[in-house]
C-alpha cells in the first residue's frame, strides 16, 4: 500500500469545507474508501490527494449518469 496518509480528520474536513461530523459520516458510509486512510485504534490519518481523486471520479461518474438520463 503506497499512501501518504498524514492528514487528521479535522484537516480532511477543512480541505473539503465540511464539518468533522460530515467527514466521519463519509468514512463510515464508505464514500471515503479504506484504501485512502490508515486507522489504528482511535487514530485516523488521511491521504488527501487520494481522497480528492476518488471523490472527483465519483462526481464525474454521477454527472455522466445524469446526462444519460436526459
Amino acid at each position: 500500500m503506497d499512501i501518504q496518509a498524514t492528514s487528521t480528520i479535522k484537516e480532511l474536513a477543512a480541505h473539503f469545507s465540511v464539518s468533522v461530523s460530515t467527514a466521519r459520516k463519509w468514512v463510515r458510509s464508505g464514500k471515503i474508501p479504506p484504501s485512502t486512510y490508515i486507522h489504528v485504534d482511535a487514530v485516523y490519518r488521511f491521504d488527501l490527494k487520494a481522497i480528492q481523486a476518488v471523490l472527483t471520479a465519483a462526481n464525474t461518474a454521477d454527472k455522466q449518469k445524469d446526462t444519460e438520463h436526459e
